[in-house]
């Protein structure tokens, strides 16, 4: 339901629908993908999905990678992938948010499995 999309994101689909630019910031990424990708609006989707590739770090990959996974979507799945697992040794010892390098976001456990299974 919409009520799950918050004001400033639908703000940003309201401005990409009407007049097809929005501003893509930082905080808005990931919530803005969910958006695009829920109300199925293909080009928001993927350019944001663009946006959130440019960004990857080894200390956001897993987070992206896990987000790519959530919405089935192929390309930021795998940039995600080929950045923790180029970066194997930083991406196990650390952690951090994938939008945005001031938050504490740890990846679960499981992420981390994950990525050691796939570098073994």
């Amino acid at each position: 339901s919409l009520p799950d999309i918050d004001a400033n994101t639908f703000q940003c689909v309201l401005d990409f629908v009407y007049e097809r630019k929005c501003s893509l910031e930082e905080e808005l990424l990931q919530p803005l993908l969910e958006a695009a990708c829920r109300l199925r609006i293909e080009e928001l989707q993927s350019a944001t999905e663009a946006a959130i590739i440019s960004r990857i770090t080894s200390s956001n990959c897993l987070d992206a990678w896990n987000v790519g996974s959530h919405l089935n979507l192929a390309p930021l799945t795998v940039a995600a992938k080929k950045t923790a697992l180029s970066a194997f040794g930083e991406v196990a010892a650390v952690g951090g948010c994938w939008c945005c390098s001031k938050c504490s976001w740890s990846p679960p456990p499981s992420l981390r499995e994950r990525a050691r299974a796939l570098w073994t």
